[in-house]
């Protein structure tokens, strides 16, 4: 099944139902990302519990206003991401078609990366994991603007980028993605 079918699936899904009989503007966005992100319906993620207010409060604006020149995304988009993440906000999402396990924000803040990555005796190996920050929507409602990050990914591509979607009908569709970073 192609990717495209998936999110109109999805986004079928997510208009007829989710935990408190409605779908906020947010669910709207984060269910199509963290599909696409994840890649299938089936494989389990995790998810931490706040958004990630941190990153914007260490990352300068003018530094991604200046490695926004190539992807070209609206400068008030993006002054307007910072400006709604100026507080750290709980995620309530309960996702419909992605498998999310949600985590604890202390495991995010954690300087011990066996807590942070989910390292112990019995399992040495990493447990990747998402943040997302609160979604900025454009004046007229057209555009949405999120940042992700997946975190304890080694060798299997943790990064953070800020993602553009653009509403077409009913559906949001990423138009374009900018690459922050990746280890």
């Amino acid at each position: 099944m192609t990717i495209l079918k998936v999110l109109l699936i999805t986004s079928t899904f997510i208009l007829m139902s989710n935990s408190h009989g409605y779908v906020t503007q947010e669910e709207s966005i984060y269910e199509p990302l963290l599909l696409k992100v994840i890649g299938n319906t089936y494989d389990k993620a995790y998810l931490i519990n706040l958004t990630d207010s941190e990153w914007f409060r260490t990352t300068p604006l003018e530094k991604v206003i200046n490695r926004n020149k190539n992807v070209k995304i609206d400068p008030q988009l993006l002054e307007k991401l910072y400006t709604v993440n100026k507080t750290q906000y709980p995620i309530e999402w309960q996702p419909i078609l992605v498998n999310i396990t949600i985590l604890p924000s202390s495991i995010h803040r954690s300087k011990d990366i066996e807590i942070r990555c989910g390292i112990n005796a019995q399992n040495r190996t990493f447990r990747a994991y998402h943040t997302l920050s609160k979604v900025a929507f454009s004046a007229d409602g057209t555009k949405a603007i999120v940042k992700h990050g997946i975190h304890c990914a080694p060798l299997s591509g943790a990064r953070q980028q800020i993602v553009v979607f653009i509403k077409e009908g009913d559906f949001w569709i990423i138009s374009k993605l900018m690459l922050l970073s990746i280890s």
